[in-house]
């Protein structure tokens, strides 16, 4: 996937700003899945919660997944949708997010785990 802000950021003087990478990415899935290209916005986000992983950014990390959950639901991947929120939900309570409840709210709506 080729996208210019991802770019930018690798090919910084000081290196790459990795985190920056990542969130480029999550805002790129979040306008695929904005205008309905929906598998473009599950690989974005691949990209986007391996890279906030790897900086150690759980909050943006547990966003990418909510989000991939949400367009996996749509793709009709209810079982990795539910998959992703659980891991949200975890990463949200770990970081004391408010968001936690939105991923709980997924979980309890498609009957997902309530752990």
């Amino acid at each position: 996937m080729n996208f210019s802000a991802v770019e930018e950021f690798e090919g910084l003087p000081d290196g790459p700003d990795r985190f920056n990478m990542a969130k480029a990415r999550l805002r790129l899935a979040e306008n695929r899945g904005a205008c309905g290209r929906l598998r473009e916005a599950v690989e974005a986000l691949d990209l986007a919660v391996d890279g906030m992983t790897g900086v150690g950014s759980a909050y943006y990390a547990a966003q990418a997944l909510l989000l991939r959950g949400d367009v996996r639901l749509r793709l009709g991947q209810r079982a990795l949708a539910v998959e992703d929120w659980t891991s949200a939900r975890a990463l949200f309570a770990e970081e004391g997010s408010i968001h936690e409840g939105e991923a709980r709210h997924r979980l309890e709506r498609e009957g997902g785990e309530q752990a």
